[in-house]
């Protein structure tokens, strides 16, 4: 699976079964106006501790790995289900342009830097690696 968000609280390490991780809140925003939602992910980011001291609270990112889900019962007693994703990789991403801040259709805009890359240009990401790992392929990156 892979969901792109925001990082909602700073990532927290953590360890279960002799394996350490780093966790962290994942708010993934869908739809627009009245029908947008938010969708929460807790993430477990197996990630070297240098990897790891990149995220930030507020930072977006993209997160590969696998969902599972976990039901619970609340504080209140209605049940609820967390959906928990363990990745490996985690992607600094780009930042989406609201669509409220684009110029009304005919403004001129002025920019002070060269607009952003074309689909043909090469884009360079940062990839966040699990401890131990010096290299990662683009089939690793993005299972198909």
């Amino acid at each position: 699976m892979l969901v792109a968000g925001y990082i909602s609280t700073p990532p927290e390490l953590k360890a279960k079964a002799g394996k350490s991780y780093h966790q962290f809140r994942l708010a993934v925003l869908s739809g627009r106006g009245e029908s947008r939602k938010t969708t929460w992910f807790t993430v477990r980011a197996y990630l070297s501790e240098l990897d790891a001291d990149m995220l930030e609270k507020g930072q977006r990112v993209e997160v590969t790995g696998v969902l599972t889900l976990r039901p619970y019962v609340t504080g209140e007693g209605s049940p609820a289900v967390e959906s928990i994703i363990e990745s490996r990789y985690v992607v600094q991403a780009p930042v989406q342009p609201r669509a409220s801040e684009a110029p009304p259709a005919g403004d001129t805009v002025q920019h002070d830097v060269p607009p952003g890359p074309r689909a043909t240009d090469d884009v360079a990401v940062s990839v966040l690696r699990p401890a131990g790992v010096t290299a990662v392929s683009e089939a690793e990156l993005i299972p198909f």
